[in-house]
């Protein structure tokens, strides 16, 4: 209680202190660009927003074209996803005594995983070493992490991380399976040094500039490394993300806090006119309101040359896009009346950062923060299964022919209030066979022990990760883990995400097992 109050001193006396220079109008919009990226019919833009949704309409303009329809969404509804890629320098002047908060600290964000977030692994040093793909397999990935070993070498991040860039971008510009979602970097490092004869950091952060995606750095402090903590940390100015001295007084909530902002971002989309499909980079702005304007370079795609027999009918266009409110709404939201209303329902629904901007008016409304101080909550980590583990290699037995459906997971974002669940499945055909875990977010059924939460390693027509239970505000849903034999709920195929309820079948190669979750 003592702290609470103390807290609360510290916070009432900071917002008087902003009070005596400038007064921030109670529910002032804002919004920050965190990436922006074109395929080749879109350019894609990902928010953060804060305070009220701003008065008046949405426009966007490419150059001087304006573009005729925006959609919006949240990231999570994003068909793409998102992906993180962490890069851990495990050189040994990396100080032993930061190592273990390390690891600590990616499995918090692994722990903390988005809807539909895949996350690769890598080391480095004068090269970069990956130590997975991007996987939503969270359990693989944090075995991955506990792995990682530091060794004698040389770290030069300025080249290591300019070649990852260019690898994340080419992914983005891939003629036949682009990416289009929402790509970020986290980096663990001590520091950047220049790779003699390599690349410099000013081309470097001169390609972080035009690629656009956001860094984010954690520095490990020495006693002699400040000039190359501060060049690491401008490549998170540069990139728009933020930047954490690794201490001993960091906490690893400090950096998940900021990170799991990203989970909330605002998906603008707006479509491209065919004539300035031409390879270029333009200017760009959107415009949110009457008062938010963001204006940002976007790499246009090439177009297929069909817009080049009308450039001499094409007319001269104003230089401010004209406003409009046909907008498209994304099919899983309710239907609603332009971007504006879009972010109106956005910060309705995400209170956490509105509550932001009322601290600095705290002289007038001090009372909210001792609302705020009382509500706050610190996020649980999903606890882990209580199934032992088991070792099973071999192929699975394909025993017939199923649907291809093109699966997706239910992820459960761990900023949410978590609750234990226990699943249990027993054998259809003999009751004797009873198979049960705890889970909160998710567990995994197949028959390799070592990659699963509930094993089942007496049939092999069940694949090694057959398929995942998921909980979501309560309800739970299977969804097929692309195995040999497909999996079936009540005797049909399971081709995408489903619900499902205690006392239902679930049919994993040859066996068939009823559902329970208490």
């Amino acid at each position: 209680m003592k702290k609470g109050i103390k807290m609360t001193a510290v916070l009432f006396m900071a917002a008087v202190i902003s009070f005596t220079g400038c007064f921030l109008a109670f529910g002032e919009s804002s919004a920050k660009l965190m990436y922006a990226l074109a395929d080749k019919n879109n350019v894609k833009m990902y928010l953060k927003v804060a305070g009220d949704a701003p008065q008046g309409k949405a426009s966007y303009q490419i150059g001087n074209t304006p573009c005729d329809k925006l959609t919006a969404a949240t990231v999570s509804a994003d068909k793409a996803g998102m992906r993180t890629l962490i890069m851990v320098d495990n050189s040994l002047s990396i100080p032993e005594e930061y190592r273990g908060f390390i690891t600590e600290l990616i499995d918090g964000i692994i722990d903390s995983h988005g809807d539909n977030e895949y996350i690769r692994l890598a080391t480095f040093a004068d090269d970069i070493q990956y130590q997975s793909n991007f996987l939503n397999d969270y359990t693989a990935l944090k075995n991955v992490a506990a792995s990682i070993k530091y060794s004698d070498q040389e770290t030069y991040l300025t080249d290591v991380l300019s070649g990852v860039l260019d690898e994340l971008e080419a992914d983005v510009t891939s003629e036949k399976s682009p990416y289009n979602g929402y790509t970020r970097v986290l980096v663990i490092s001590d520091g950047v040094d220049n790779k003699p004869l390599g690349i410099t950091k000013e081309e470097l952060n001169d390609k972080i500039k035009r690629y656009g995606m956001p860094i984010y750095t954690v520095g490990a402090e020495k006693a002699d490394n400040n000039s190359e903590l501060e060049n690491m940390f401008a490549l998170s100015r540069i990139s728009g993300a933020d930047s954490f001295v690794l201490n001993g007084s960091l906490k690893a909530e400090d950096v998940l806090g900021a990170m799991n902002a990203d989970h909330e971002l605002l998906v603008v989309t707006a479509a491209i006119p065919e004539a300035l499909k031409d390879g270029s980079r333009k200017n760009t702005r959107l415009k949110l309101g009457d008062s938010l304007s963001l204006e940002f370079e976007v790499s246009m795609p090439f177009g297929d040359g069909s817009a080049l027999q009308n450039n001499a009918q094409m007319q001269e266009v104003p230089t401010e896009a004209a406003p409009t409110d046909e907008y498209k709404i994304d099919d899983t939201e309710e239907e609603e009346k332009g971007i504006i209303a879009k972010i109106a329902k956005f910060r309705k629904e995400r209170p956490a950062v509105f509550w932001s901007v009322l601290l600095g008016i705290g002289v007038v409304l001090g009372v909210i923060i001792y609302t705020i101080i009382y509500f706050v909550r610190k996020p649980k980590k999903p606890e882990n299964s209580d199934e032992p583990r088991k070792e099973y290699t071999g192929a699975t037995e394909v025993i017939h022919n199923s649907h291809d459906g093109h699966n997706t997971r239910s992820l459960f974002n761990s900023s949410q209030p978590t609750r234990t669940y226990r699943l249990v499945l027993t054998d259809t055909k003999d009751p004797s066979k009873i198979f049960q875990c705890g889970f909160t977010n998710s567990a995994i059924i197949g028959r390799d022990g070592g990659v699963t939460d509930i094993t089942l390693d007496y049939d092999k027509s069940i694949s090694k990760r057959h398929c995942m239970i998921s909980c979501r505000s309560g309800r739970f849903y299977i969804t097929d883990l692309g195995s040999a034999n497909k999996t079936r709920l009540n005797d049909q195929p399971v081709t995408t995400e489903t619900e499902i309820m205690s006392g239902n079948r679930i049919t994993l190669g040859r066996s068939t097992l009823t559902i329970n979750i208490q």
